[in-house]
């Protein structure tokens, strides 16, 4: 008798996006991660008041404070906005999908915004 395997759904659907990412219908998710040292004398940081609501995930360590931001990358207006707002902080990431991509930030990103060029000269 032969014995059957069976794969918890899960890990049989990363399979299946590794294999066929053509058939990958899950949304497109751009994550700003933001963030700042902590330093003994000051208090801890926090994110801008109009960004609060955009945040999903903090990190804190004894040496940093994150935040990240979660957007879908259709929404590039809002990503933009909160790019330019978060663009002072001395600690930046962009990642897609929760994934480290290279370049994300120094490449794929502004040719994200090139696309909200480009989106605008339409209208």
């Amino acid at each position: 008798m032969e014995k059957k395997y069976t794969l918890p759904p899960e890990l049989e659907k990363e399979i299946k996006k590794l294999l066929r990412p053509e058939t990958d219908d899950s949304p497109v998710m751009i994550e700003l991660w933001f963030g700042k040292p902590i330093q003994e004398d000051e208090p801890l940081p926090s994110p801008p008041e109009d960004l609060k609501h955009h945040i999903k995930k903090e990190r804190r360590t004894s040496r940093e404070a994150w935040f990240c931001a979660v957007f879908p990358a259709s929404d590039v207006h809002l990503i933009h906005s909160t790019y330019e707002k978060i663009s002072s902080w001395p600690l930046r990431e962009v990642r897609l999908n929760g994934y480290r991509l290279p370049f994300m930030e120094s490449l794929w990103l502004p040719l994200l915004f090139f696309y909200l060029a480009e989106n605008h000269k339409t209208h």
